[in-house]
């Protein structure tokens, strides 16, 4: 038989398979696809509720307290089923945690960053007093403008007798040292340790009771006064705490 005719009929015979194994592949590879478009469809959608639940205890925890607000009405505020909170963050602890972990680590991560920027500290010396405080306060209050319901909700937690809630406050802090208590106490060398936590402790009462969002400033002023813009009267704070922390030492009054 012709060669050129047996390399036809061989070509004819095997075409077939040859359109089947391609045809195979192909369906294999669009089915790949499709599983790599499902799984980040998947993604997309995990993640959006996860937001959505950390937006939402972000907004109730700050509202009405973290003991407060059960699971069940953080699932149905935020759309999502039960059964997604333990899924995506196990416990209401943990909850608590992460809700404050994603903002407070950009704040401490400000506070770290300013600090890095000073120069120099000089003992005894106010204008290195007033950078220290600014590193301290300006990020939260930058913060506040954004994320208002956060630093109310910081404010409320820092301040909650509740052993849970403090564990975890002791816990996200120490995740995210800054260095701001050593720097102040270095400038001050010249208080006790007594004098100097006292103040320091002050100084932190003070952005705390700013932080909780209160509503008592417009209330004793009469309305001429608010908290929506705290950077706008950061002055007045900045100078009141300054006054503290340099004022003169504590002398005991005693009666004659």
């Amino acid at each position: 038989m012709d060669t050129a005719l047996l390399s036809w009929m061989e070509k004819s015979l095997r075409a077939p398979a040859m359109r089947a194994a391609a045809f195979e592949n192909f369906s294999k590879q669009k089915a790949k696809q499709a599983s790599h478009m499902k799984q980040r469809r998947n993604k997309s959608t995990e993640h959006g509720s996860r937001t959505r639940i950390l937006d939402t205890a972000e907004a109730l925890f700050s509202e009405q307290g973290f003991a407060t607000v059960t699971t069940r009405r953080i699932a149905s505020a935020a759309g999502v089923s039960l059964s997604a909170l333990p899924y995506h963050f196990g416990s209401k602890r943990e909850l608590l945690f992460q809700v404050l972990d994603r903002r407070l680590g950009q704040i401490q991560a400000e506070r770290a960053r300013r600090l890095h920027t000073i120069d120099k500290l000089e003992p005894g010396d106010p204008g290195s007093t007033r950078l220290l405080l600014e590193a301290l306060l300006v990020p939260t209050f930058e913060m506040a403008q954004t994320h208002r319901s956060f630093t109310k909700l910081l404010g409320s937690v820092s301040i909650d007798p509740n052993p849970e809630v403090r564990s975890v406050m002791n816990e996200v802090f120490a995740k995210y040292p800054t260095g701001l208590p050593e720097s102040f106490r270095k400038i001050m060398p010249q208080l006790s340790d007594e004098a100097f936590y006292w103040r320091y402790y002050c100084v932190l009462g003070a952005m705390v009771y700013i932080e909780s969002d209160t509503g008592r400033i417009d209330v004793m002023s009469g309305g001429k006064l608010d908290f929506s813009k705290p950077l706008d009267n950061i002055e007045h704070i900045l100078s009141f705490l300054m006054w503290g922390l340099h004022g003169s030492p504590y002398q005991k009054l005693v009666n004659s």
